[in-house]
């Protein structure tokens, strides 16, 4: 089985979905079984508008207060009632299919694989044990032949690397998988650079999320500081500088203009999302699924 998709670091090359792969062998019969990603980031095709317009239409339904949508029949109900009929001349129906309940025979939790931002190939042909390299290859003679260890290619594939995703059991210790989750966390901040546009958490009950743009990426603080909004962080914190976005107008949420007379510290720990594909101006846009993609990473921390 050759498989290839999206390159998301933090969705399709998770933890779990590479650990889950470890037993890809005997769950699903193959002799062999490869995961191809393309470029590390989250593709915008077809099948993301799809997915897209059911939540903006089911968000917008919810803000207006015409539905009320609480789990999978909510949304279900919400999609045949009112999605069922597309507008658009290029198809003529949208069918939608509820499933009450899932048969999960996999619910291994994995710690996590270092630098997965960099593997776009993986395979396994072993129950337990996974084999990643930087990109795949399908051109040399031993790789056709299905000799994947002795690629030709290896100066361009980079080295194949054995890895046995490791299980967290129910025997973990909290400081062993408080550990795991730092990982996580410093995986995305090293992505962060200056003049970045970020997403970070808030305390504060009339927003879901800040936006912050990046004057210094991630460092430790060699003594106690304040910033100019009054937080106070002790020496040895980790934290990232920068300054605020505000909202220009509570008629157009998505507009945002740059605080520049005050400088802010936040934890290196409460980034969510970098908006990758926003410049960092004085004012900024940012587009309803970007907005809707941060507040997913939220409810995905709940």
């Amino acid at each position: 089985m050759h498989e290839f998709t999206d390159g998301c670091s933090s969705q399709y090359k998770s933890r779990h979905c590479l650990g889950s792969l470890s037993t890809a062998i005997p769950d699903f019969g193959y002799k062999t079984f490869h995961r191809n990603f393309f470029e590390t980031s989250h593709a915008k095709g077809p099948q993301d508008a799809a997915g897209g317009f059911i939540k903006r239409q089911a968000d917008i339904s919810v803000l207006r207060g015409n539905t009320v949508i609480q789990n999978a029949k909510d949304l279900f109900t919400f999609c045949e009632s009112s999605l069922k009929k597309p507008r658009s001349a290029l198809f003529k129906r949208r069918v939608f299919r509820y499933v009450d309940s899932i048969d999960r025979h996999n619910s291994k939790i994995f710690k996590p694989i270092q630098q997965n931002r960099q593997i776009h190939h993986v395979f396994t042909s072993t129950c337990n044990e996974i084999i990643v390299s930087d990109l795949s290859c399908y051109t040399c003679d031993q790789c056709i032949l299905g000799n994947y260890l002795n690629c030709l290619n290896v100066e361009n594939t980079g080295v194949k690397k054995t890895i046995k995703p490791r299980e967290i059991t129910q025997t973990s210790n909290e400081e062993e998988v408080a550990q795991d989750t730092d990982i996580l966390s410093e995986d995305i901040s090293d992505l962060v650079s200056i003049n970045s546009v970020v997403a970070v958490k808030t305390d504060d009950d009339n927003f879901d999320y800040y936006l912050m743009k990046i004057s210094k990426g991630s460092h430790v603080l060699n003594s106690a500081e304040n910033d100019s909004w009054g937080a106070t962080y002790p020496p040895g914190f980790e934290v990232f500088r920068g300054h605020y976005y505000d909202k220009i107008s509570d008629n157009d949420p998505l507009k945002y203009k740059l605080l520049k007379t005050k400088t802010a510290l936040v934890p290196t720990k409460s980034l969510l999302y970098i908006l990758a594909d926003v410049d960092a101006s004085y004012r900024i846009t940012i587009s309803e699924d970007t907005h809707l993609d941060i507040l997913s990473v939220l409810d995905n921390l709940d």
